[in-house]
């Protein structure tokens, strides 16, 4: 079952990824032809876009996904629903789901500002007319590594190490493409698209693995709590 809901992660935590790559590659290209040379309404109309085609998936998954019962139940029993603060007590007790949450919050903090804040980066220090090819060719390539570290590194990582081995080097790896990134910027590198796609390779493979571990981890805690 460990096995199988490690699979199932990692397909599901990919397709996510391909999704969020997909608007951060075409976001700045989407806003040009929305916006029609007005960044504010073309960052409104995709918004509205987004949100929209979110909602609709939503639904549709809601809808056309259904429960698959291994075991015939009796007919007046019912599973019971958790309401918020059983799940906020479940979670409080569970010492270990209190570990993933926090690094959860702390991975997840540090990859979205980072992604929100290239935006300012390519367009403020990196410059010049062509900043969002630029900024969109730097995304892609990030995309790319994060669905290459989910779909194809991290289960060829898997069959030698454990997880707990994969989550130490992804760490190592992370923190070594921010401090290349640093050192590229410090050394007026900054405005090469090249010296900058070494180190963000790096990260973004490292992001990848981790987004999967992270789910993994978190299922496994689960199991810890019900046990103890």
């Amino acid at each position: 079952e460990a096995e199988d809901r490690e699979k199932l992660s990692v397909v599901g935590r990919t397709c996510a990824g391909i999704g969020n790559a997909l608007i951060t590659v075409f976001a700045m290209k989407m806003v040009t032809m929305l916006g029609n040379g007005s960044e504010r309404s073309g960052f409104s109309r995709l918004a509205l876009i987004v949100a929209v085609l979110f909602a609709l998936f939503e639904i549709l998954c809601v809808h056309s996904i259904h429960e698959r019962k291994l075991s015939k139940q009796p007919a007046k029993s019912a599973s019971h629903t958790a309401t918020v603060k059983e799940m906020f007590q479940a979670l409080f007790r569970n010492d270990q789901a209190m570990v993933v949450v926090g690094v959860i919050v702390l991975i997840d903090c540090a990859l979205y500002i980072t992604s929100n804040l290239l935006i300012y980066f390519f367009k403020y220090d990196f410059g010049g007319a062509s900043w969002v090819d630029s900024y969109t060719l730097f995304n892609t390539v990030g995309g790319a590594s994060q669905i290459l570290g989910m779909m194809v590194l991290y289960p060829l990582l898997r069959k030698k190490l454990a997880n707990e081995q994969i989550f130490r080097l992804c760490l190592r790896l992370s923190m070594t493409g921010y401090v290349l990134i640093l050192i590229a910027c410090l050394a007026g590198l900054g405005g090469s698209l090249g010296v900058l796609c070494i180190p963000g390779v790096l990260v973004f493979l490292a992001n990848g693995m981790l987004t999967v571990l992270t789910t993994v981890f978190l299922s496994s805690s689960v199991d810890y709590g019900e046990l103890t």
